[in-house]
């Protein structure tokens, strides 16, 4: 019903699984960010479809809010799906299920990079924070360094790509695990 939305605060809409062309529409209108998680496209697509059809491949239409100029945001909504973002954004950018099927078309399919923004700075931003998500003189040293580059890297290694360093802070971590 809103007409506006109130100025200085970031509206959002959690999940956002089945919205229709027309309500994206209005989302980039009124600058609402939908806030889904693709690790459940991969983990429920499969039933999605065979229950609702051609309808269930249009859950967390990533591909549909990147061109319409939503922001894309990548959330794990844990302990639901635990957070993992390359293998997050592997889901986005594939829709693949765990049957190997891919959920809707290409069309729901986001960019790599804009699934690397949507578990780095777009999230960020949208917390009104400018010193995180980002490299850059100024920012926290937040960080992790990569075994490979997950923009160049096959699409299908990327849940694959280990942590070789982390820094909080500015200062190296160990985290235990790998």
């Amino acid at each position: 019903r809103a007409e506006r939305p109130r100025t200085g605060l970031v509206h959002r809409i959690e999940h956002c699984g089945f919205p229709t062309s027309e309500q994206i529409g209005r989302m980039a209108d009124l600058h609402v960010v939908p806030v889904p998680q693709p690790m459940q496209v991969s983990l429920y697509g499969d039933s999605l479809m065979d229950e609702f059809g051609e309808f269930g491949g249009r859950f967390y239409p990533y591909g549909e809010f990147e061109q319409a100029g939503v922001p894309v945001v990548i959330s794990s909504d844990a302990p639901v799906t635990m957070p993992n973002p390359l293998q997050a954004v592997w889901a986005a950018v594939t829709r693949e299920t765990l049957g190997g099927a891919v959920s809707g078309d290409e069309a729901q399919q986001a960019s790599r990079a804009n699934a690397l923004r949507g578990v780095t700075v777009t999230p960020a931003q949208m917390l009104g924070r400018q010193d995180i998500g980002v490299i850059r003189p100024g920012a926290k040293a937040d960080l992790v360094f990569l075994e490979a580059d997950p923009v160049t890297v096959p699409v299908e290694r990327l849940p694959k790509i280990g942590v070789t360093e982390s820094w909080i802070g500015g200062e190296e971590v160990t985290l235990g695990y790998r």
